[in-house]
């Protein structure tokens, strides 16, 4: 085995392309953060649209709620400094911040989870 590359004796879980949905909350995964530092989840808009029935949301991040209420279609349809919420072209639920850095501001790494809170 040595041969083919290094032995490892314990595996990493690889993070589910799937998000977490129970009841009026999806339970998103941060998969990647681009060089601007906006935020992209496992959430595409099939699972959005279908558990978000054109209700308002919020964002829950690190345990501090952020009222988002819609999803826009460019940065620039909310005020500089507000986090806005877009399907990218990849199709993944993103989150941003009008000329700012989602990541580093609200303190989000890869692979954690975003919950995504639906209004009733």
């Amino acid at each position: 085995m040595e041969e083919l590359g290094v032995v490892r004796s314990e595996l990493k879980a690889l993070i589910t392309l799937r998000p977490q949905i129970n009841g009026s909350t999806i339970a998103g995964r941060v998969i990647y953060i681009d060089n601007y530092q906006n935020v992209f989840l496992n959430v595409n808009a099939a699972d959005f649209s279908e558990v978000g029935n054109n209700r308002k949301f919020s964002l829950n991040i690190k345990g501090k709620t952020h009222p988002v209420n819609t999803v826009r279609d460019a940065y620039g349809e909310v005020s500089e400094g507000e986090i806005v919420v877009l399907f990218s072209t990849t199709g993944f639920l993103e989150i941003a911040i009008n000329k700012g850095n989602a990541a580093g501001l609200l303190g989000i790494a890869t692979d954690d989870v975003i919950l995504i809170e639906f209004n009733s």
